[in-house]
């Protein structure tokens, strides 16, 4: 996808303004009252396991009601079936 945008000429710069209202770092403040449940996985391809982690700390430092997991192999997509197949294990922890 990143190859396809900069065949089209489209700027990283571009992409961060038109996204920015789906940025988590611009909806954090939507997350105070939530219960957040966090599934990063290191070898994730889709999500980069950097970007993820930005997100987890912000959440801790902010001090907002949280759970988190962190795999170090599974991928995005392996992840994601775990969810679907085992749904009590990702609902939110007390």
């Amino acid at each position: 996808m990143k190859q396809s945008y900069k065949n089209q000429g489209v700027t990283l710069e571009e992409l961060k303004n038109h996204w920015s209202s789906l940025a988590p770092e611009n909806n954090i403040a939507n997350l105070k009252s939530k219960n957040i449940s966090i599934f990063l996985s290191e070898s994730d391809m889709v999500i980069p396991f950097y970007c993820g982690k930005k997100l987890l700390d912000k959440i801790e430092t902010l001090k907002y009601n949280h759970f988190y997991e962190i795999n170090k192999s599974l991928g995005h997509n392996l992840t994601s079936l775990l969810f679907y197949l085992n749904p009590k294990k990702f609902l939110f922890h007390k």
